[in-house]
């Protein structure tokens, strides 16, 4: 049961047989959202443009982002769907484990770690994204329009989190375990404007704490 009261809707609701062709069940993160069935319909829009558009990045790729994203989220929930979907695709569930400890080390190609990198850091570290990161996702073969796709889908999948974490619904599928990343620390300090930011983890999996220094850096 969600944090908040669900009504009951159409059974000809479109955003639920929207629902019903992408994931092949409707989501109680959707049902916790009856409230609001416009929201729903905006999300169910979104979530079919961005994962079931025929583009440049397969339905795996796209996935695999959204998995990382809520592994380094710590989201069970989004986290227990995305690997539900990418075992139905076929991928093991020792390498999609493996994408949340270290997905260098998950069998994927040199370019889809590079990708999962840039998903990464977008979601967790964003205000350090530049346009060398841009460059970087060039130089490994992707085109313009499929960092466009990283980015909505990166997009997507922290809206999925906030909106798992802030209802709390009733998981769809028996709660998965996430792994535990074995990445150490990697402190780092960046000044802006005489604040100094500094970083204490690894480049995807923090955001940044501003703290005043009596010096001028």
């Amino acid at each position: 049961m969600s944090y908040l009261p669900e009504v009951e809707l159409s059974p000809t609701f479109v955003p639920f047989a929207s629902f019903q062709k992408l994931f092949g069940f409707v989501p109680n993160l959707f049902r916790a959202q009856t409230l609001l069935p416009q929201m729903i319909e905006a999300e169910a829009g979104i979530s079919a443009a961005v994962l079931l558009r025929e583009g440049d990045l397969s339905r795996s790729q796209k996935e695999y982002i959204m998995l990382a994203v809520a592994a380094a989220h710590r989201n069970t929930y989004c986290f227990t769907g995305h690997h539900q979907r990418l075992r139905l695709l076929g991928i093991p569930d020792r390498q999609l484990d493996q994408i949340a400890i270290d997905h260098h080390l998950a069998g994927l190609s040199t370019s889809e770690a590079g990708l999962l990198d840039f998903a990464l850091k977008l979601a967790m570290n964003a205000p350090w994204l530049s346009r060398e990161d841009i460059a970087g996702l060039r130089d490994k073969g992707f085109s313009d329009e499929s960092i466009l796709e990283a980015i909505l889908v990166t997009g997507l999948a922290k809206l999925l989190c906030t909106l798992s974490t802030g209802l709390d619904p009733s998981p769809d599928f028996e709660p998965r375990e996430i792994p535990h990343s074995s990445s150490p620390p990697a402190p780092d300090a960046r000044s802006h404007g005489g604040i100094l930011r500094v970083r204490t983890c690894v480049p995807w999996n923090c955001a940044p704490t501003a703290s005043r220094l009596s010096a001028t850096l």
